[in-house]
């Protein structure tokens, strides 16, 4: 069976679940509105701070008020991707990012558009969490590195894509680190049955990239790179007769932000 015919396999075994969206291929999947690249943002300096083509300089006063047509609504999304954000909050997260800190007088746009509580905001691969304090009548706006998470354990499940059965075993660890998450033997798969019906495991709840080193009964040895994200639901081992990877079992549509 060939790559594209088995990943359709592993996700028809989803139907069932309640996720909307499209199987995954072994591609790299970027959001339509994100992608976390914060390096071209269209940003100017102005005697008070920066805009981002906004009217919104650093004491949160507005000279053309891009804002105004915004829903007052906070995004909650889990992730939120840099390039998805309105001009006068990319504004401020340039500002927190390149000088430790932003700080205004006046409203703080991205309290307003982002559930600080909730979101992590992704800018270049890199997830950060927001954190505001109020010193006096000002507000100050820190962005500091973090690493979200699931709500449950992500699992990782197998696909027998030859004719015959096969006995794996498997470990699982950071693709940085050494730390064992998991570590199973002996496992049996068998070709007639899915990826949904057959063994699986649950590894972990953190967002990252890890190494899936598989090796079966009769010798063969594979390393592979699971990738844990906000789009991806749980993960698939498929091996076939001269190939393996690790593809999601589902991928999500992203819905967009009230203000999107």
């Amino acid at each position: 069976m060939k790559r594209r015919s088995l990943l359709a396999a592993i996700g028809s075994a989803t139907a069932a679940s309640s996720l909307a969206g499209c199987l995954a291929d072994d591609s790299e999947w970027t959001p339509d509105a994100g992608g976390g690249d914060g390096d071209d943002d269209g940003s100017t300096e102005t005697e008070n701070g920066p805009t981002n083509g906004s009217g919104s300089d650093g004491n949160g006063d507005e000279s053309d008020d891009n804002s105004a047509d915004r829903t007052d609504e906070q995004c909650d999304r889990t992730v939120v991707w840099y390039n998805e954000l309105p001009a006068d909050v990319a504004a401020e997260v340039d500002a927190a990012l390149e000088d430790g800190a932003y700080e205004t007088d006046g409203e703080l746009y991205y309290a307003q558009a982002i559930d600080v509580e909730a979101v992590s905001l992704e800018v270049d691969d890199t997830y950060y969490a927001a954190e505001i304090e109020e010193e006096g009548e000002t507000t100050v706006f820190r962005l500091e590195e973090t690493i979200p998470t699931k709500s449950a354990p992500e699992e990782l499940a197998f696909r027998n894509a030859t004719d015959d059965e096969l006995t794996v075993s498997v470990t699982v660890t950071p693709a940085d680190g050494d730390e064992v998450l998991l570590e199973e033997e002996s496992v049996e798969l068998d070709p007639d049955v899915t990826a949904y019906e057959g063994p699986r495991f649950p590894v972990t709840d953190e967002y990252g990239t890890y190494d899936v080193a598989l090796e079966t009964a009769d010798g063969r040895s594979e390393s592979l790179t699971w990738t844990i994200e906000y789009v991806s639901f749980d993960g698939v081992v498929a091996l076939e007769d001269d190939d393996a990877f690790v593809a999601p079992e589902a991928v999500m549509e992203v819905a967009p932000c009230p203000w999107s």
